[in-house]
């Protein structure tokens, strides 16, 4: 069975445009998640040449596009959506704000990283 997962940019703070969420169909563990949020929203600014931090679409856009063309999954983009809330189906939620940090959400409380 897949884990699935959302990503919610632009929590708290005053974020531009509001929160946006993506859906993660898959490999949506914390094992998985955590390392790849970190080496997106380390590079990001180099490999879009500026960070746009503040408007949450632009960073949940530009995160897409790195899972499904930058980053060393071999990721079809299928697996990929925007939601308007949480689905039913997912285990974890990851919250990053505006300054690129993230935490974990547990939806059915196990230990997570």
């Amino acid at each position: 069975m897949s884990t699935r997962c959302t990503v919610h940019f632009g929590v708290g703070g005053d974020a531009h445009g509001g929160e946006v969420i993506i859906y993660k169909h898959y490999d949506g563990y914390p094992d998985n998640m955590v390392p790849l949020l970190q080496r997106f929203l380390s590079r990001e600014g180099e490999i879009y040449h500026d960070s746009r931090r503040n408007d949450p679409s632009y960073l949940a856009a530009r995160f897409v596009h790195y899972l499904t063309t930058v980053d060393d999954e071999d990721y079809d983009g299928l697996g990929v959506g925007i939601c308007a809330t949480d689905p039913g189906d997912i285990a974890f939620s990851y919250l990053v704000n505006n300054n690129g940090a993230f935490t974990v959400r547990d939806v059915y409380g196990i230990a997570c990283v």
